[in-house]
C-alpha cells in the first residue's frame, strides 16, 4: 500500500506531473486520460497488481463515450463500481452478463447501503459485490441489515469511506465486525484516511 503509493509518486514526478492530492487522498493530476493514468500505474507498480476503478457512472454527461470494455481488458481490473447510471438497468443488466464472472461488478450508487434500492439491483440481479456507508443509510442497524441482505444473495461486501471525511475511525471496527471482504478507505496520505488504516492495524 504505502510503498506503491510513494513509488507512484515518484513515477510521476519523474514525468515531471504534478502530484496534488484530491478529498480521498488519491493523486489528481490534470490533463490525464484513463489510459495514460492506467499505463504509469502498469509501469511502475508490481507486475501481479490488480486495479479497481470506480467509474461514478451516474456523474458522466449523458451520451458521453467510455470506452471502459477495453480499459478492463488492457489492464487487470477485477473490479468495477457504478459503471452506469443508478436507472440504467439494461446497461448495468448486460454488462453483468458479461463480465460478473470473473470480475467484481459493484454497485454504490446504485444501491447507496439501502435494501429497497439493493432488492432492485438483485431482480433481476446487476451486481456481485455492495459498497457499504454507514452515513449513508443513516444508521448502524439498517446497515447491519443491509449487509444481512447482501450476505444472504451472496455479494462481497466492501466497507467505504465518504469524501468528505472525518478522522473518526469507527468504519474500520465496523469492517472487522462484518467481516467485509473489502475496505475502501483512500490514498495514503491525510489524516482522515491514515486514521482509518491505523484502526484496522490496530485492531
Amino acid at each position: 500500500g504505502l510503498l506503491n503509493y510513494q513509488k507512484l509518486k515518484k513515477a510521476l514526478q519523474k514525468k515531471k506531473i504534478d502530484t496534488d492530492v484530491g478529498m480521498e487522498g488519491g493523486f489528481a493530476p490534470n490533463n490525464l486520460d484513463d489510459y495514460q493514468a492506467f499505463t504509469i500505474l502498469k509501469e511502475c507498480l508490481p507486475i501481479n497488481t490488480e486495479y479497481a476503478i470506480d467509474v461514478g457512472g451516474s456523474y458522466l454527461k449523458q451520451n458521453k463515450e467510455y470506452d471502459l470494455e477495453n480499459l478492463i481488458k488492457d489492464f487487470k481490473i477485477i473490479s468495477i463500481e457504478d459503471p452506469f447510471s443508478e436507472n440504467d438497468f439494461k446497461n448495468w443488466r448486460n454488462f453483468f452478463n458479461k463480465f460478473s464472472k470473473n470480475h467484481l461488478i459493484v454497485g454504490d450508487d446504485l444501491v447507496v447501503t439501502n435494501i429497497e434500492r439493493l432488492k432492485k439491483a438483485l431482480s433481476p440481479k446487476v451486481i456481485n459485490a455492495v459498497i457499504v456507508k454507514p452515513n449513508q443509510i443513516g444508521t448502524v442497524s439498517e446497515t447491519l441489515e443491509f449487509v444481512k441482505m447482501a450476505r444472504k444473495n451472496k455479494l462481497a461486501i466492501i466497507v467505504s469511506h465518504r469524501s468528505g471525511e472525518t478522522n473518526d475511525p469507527f468504519i474500520a471496527d465496523l469492517a472487522v465486525a462484518i467481516k467485509a471482504d473489502f475496505v475502501k478507505f483512500g490514498g495514503m496520505a491525510r489524516g482522515e484516511r491514515i486514521a482509518k488504516y491505523n484502526r484496522l492495524l490496530e485492531i
